[in-house]
């Protein structure tokens, strides 16, 4: 893997850009063909969820939000049961550390929240 040791926070943004980008290229090309799409990036930032707004409206698309509002203990049961699993397809375990959030505030501003954004 190419993650940096110690992560470095400019180099996983940079990251989910990237991936963003690729994403909405699939998005975009399936959707000229009629196909319905959903993203679900999580979107916990304004200007995310707004710029996915505009590209759909520049490519003729139209786009719905929806917002999920689970209460952080039945979020954290469901990653935990998923983490229980062990699947081959995961490579990575989410787990509860204060320094994550920290991380998000840090790196995201206040637009963090506790709510995924399914687009």
């Amino acid at each position: 893997m190419d993650t940096p040791q110690p992560l470095d926070p400019s180099w996983s943004m940079a990251r989910v850009e990237r991936c963003y980008k690729q994403i909405w290229g699939t998005a975009s090309r399936v959707a000229a063909r009629d196909v319905p799409c959903v993203l679900d990036l999580g979107f916990s930032r304004t200007e995310s969820r707004a710029r996915f707004a505009e590209l759909t409206r520049d490519a003729g698309l139209s786009a719905r939000l929806h917002f999920v509002a689970v209460p952080a203990e039945e979020r954290w049961r469901r990653v935990e049961a998923r983490n229980a699993k062990k699947r081959r397809d995961v490579s990575a375990e989410i787990r509860r550390y204060a320094r994550n959030v920290r991380f998000c505030r840090r790196h995201l501003g206040t637009a963090y929240h506790h709510r995924n954004v399914e687009v």
